[in-house]
């Protein structure tokens, strides 16, 4: 009795076990099973985003083609505009250079139903004048096929920049070039590097003159003279054919009056007269400077080498 109570127990461990194995055994199946669906899954996402990436690529490249081949047809429509030039050759006027066909316009067409019947009448065509009709119909509608084809980009002007104000330091203004050159050479003495700027002016200036000459020869004495004494002169030719010594062209008649006693003293007859002339300033200036503060130096520097009459412009 015991033997038997001892099968029984490990038939039923045995069982026991068996019932367990079969679980471990459904429950990796059904692991396989899920491991297998979420992986399926995966890739039938996979291969749907890579459909659609196809369809957008194609879609994009059937875009882009389209466009260019809407631009080579037009471009191509260019040629397919001068078939309408075989009508003048039939006229038998003289065909010239192909004109632009973006430059045609109404009164063009009409220009060329004038000549056309003058061409006509020594050749007894009827059907040229036919023709004449549907050239001057088929031409204002084509115009509107060249709109198209000229397509210029817009030229970007660069913004102008603004010029940069310069400063100079002026200390003389002559119109004798000589004075100007010699006020610049003390300057340049001293160190400093002037330069001299020419102005062309007219205006009314108090011109001192010394006496009038037949011919430049007989003023040259005069003219020699006057050089000797230190007076910068210049001989010039009037009107009349007569010649004159002018000293120098004044914009105040003080200074002319100045200049006239001057003269006076070293022995020499001088007038004035007052005219507008047309002739050249010689302007003696330092700079330019980029600002005023550095205009201020210089002008400094220059008043203590002795030149105090200047000023800043």
């Amino acid at each position: 009795m015991p033997q038997i109570m001892e099968d029984q127990e490990q038939e039923q461990d045995k069982t026991y076990h068996k019932s367990i194995d079969s679980l471990i055994e459904d429950a990796e199946i059904e692991a396989e099973i899920e491991a297998e669906k979420t992986i399926r899954s995966k890739n039938t996402k996979l291969l749907t985003i890579s459909l659609v990436g196809i369809a957008l690529i194609a879609f994009i490249y059937w875009q882009v083609t389209g466009v260019t081949s809407s631009k080579e047809n037009d471009e191509v429509a260019l040629p397919e505009l001068t078939k309408a030039q075989p009508a003048e050759e039939i006229s038998g006027a003289k065909s010239g250079p192909a004109p632009v066909l973006s430059e045609v316009t109404e009164p063009q067409i009409a220009e060329t139903t004038k000549v056309e019947p003058e061409a006509v009448k020594p050749t007894p065509v009827p059907s040229v004048e036919k023709q004449e009709e549907p050239v001057i119909a088929k031409t204002p509608p084509k115009e509107s096929t060249t709109q198209p084809v000229v397509r210029q980009p817009a030229k970007t002007q660069s913004p102008a920049t603004p010029a940069v104000k310069k400063y100079f330091v002026q200390l003389g203004l002559f119109s004798i070039e000589d004075n100007a050159k010699g006020l610049a050479k003390r300057i340049k003495n001293k160190g400093f590097k002037p330069t001299i700027q020419v102005k062309s002016v007219e205006a009314e200036r108090h011109v001192v003159f010394v006496g009038g000459f037949s011919t430049r020869e007989s003023g040259s004495q005069a003219f020699n003279d006057l050089k000797t004494k230190g007076f910068n002169s210049v001989m010039e030719k009037l009107a009349d054919n007569s010649y004159t010594i002018v000293l120098g062209k004044f914009v105040t008649s003080s200074q002319a009056e100045a200049l006239r006693d001057k003269l006076s003293v070293e022995g020499f007859l001088s007038s004035s007269r007052k005219s507008k002339v047309n002739s050249n300033i010689y302007i003696v200036q330092l700079g330019g400077f980029d600002s005023l503060p550095q205009a201020k130096v210089m002008q400094k520097k220059i008043g203590r080498a002795g030149f105090n009459d200047s000023f800043i412009r």
